[in-house]
């Protein structure tokens, strides 16, 4: 209580009361964060360019398939063949929720590339409606290869480097991503063959098998 100078009955002056507050936790001197692409990890780089192949694949055949469709009469088919191919995305995660084992070992990446060299090879020498069913196997293998990509960098960095292997990954393969379709436009334009946009194609499925034997990956 704080007694008046007037003489008037002491008045009680309540206090805000301050909550203990904890100091802030120190900054550890001398350690700064990592956050550049971790190149020299060969995993890394090996993994970028084997996504890179798959995706170069699903991005050549979205952009080839509509004028292979259109060169070879089946203008009809055009839509329906891209619904299928990208739609069967959707079929990829409820078949990893049931057979998990796709997404532990090398399994998944074999079985993805030799999907996709078959389906591309049946695109072309398939007629009729018969290029849909094998868009949709298409579609499905990229999309298998790029979901067990994205659980890698958190089982094979080191803690506290998974940003930078994921980094690492996705720079590869959006490079080869682009790179590949590039090359497979480049023979259809100097031969005006259509067939011959899915070449690269195929190779690049072929690559991406070779490129999968020597990775280490965790089979649980």
């Amino acid at each position: 209580m704080e007694q008046r100078p007037d003489g008037e009955p002491p008045v009680r002056v309540k206090r805000p009361i301050v909550a203990d507050r904890q100091p802030p936790p120190a900054v550890v001197k001398g350690v700064a964060s990592r956050w550049w692409p971790s190149w020299r990890e060969n995993q890394a780089v090996r993994i970028g360019l084997v996504m890179g192949m798959a995706s170069a694949v699903y991005f050549g055949s979205n952009a080839y398939i509509p004028d292979f469709l259109d060169q070879t009469g089946r203008h009809n088919l055009i839509s329906p063949t891209l619904l299928a191919l990208n739609g069967a995305q959707l079929l990829t995660a409820p078949t990893v929720a049931i057979w998990q084992r796709l997404l532990t070992g090398k399994i998944g990446f074999v079985g993805s590339s030799v999907l996709m060299a078959v389906a591309q090879i049946g695109i072309v020498l398939t007629p009729g409606v018969g290029v849909v069913l094998w868009a949709l196997m298409l579609g499905f293998a990229a999309a298998l290869s790029f979901i067990v990509v994205l659980t890698l960098p958190p089982r094979l960095a080191a803690a506290g480097d998974v940003h930078r292997m994921s980094a690492a990954i996705f720079t590869v393969q959006y490079a080869v991503a682009f790179v590949v379709p590039l090359i497979a436009g480049a023979l259809w334009d100097a031969t005006g063959l259509a067939v011959l946009a899915f070449a690269p194609g195929v190779a690049a499925t072929a690559a991406m098998a070779w490129l999968v034997l020597p990775l280490r990956i965790p089979e649980d």
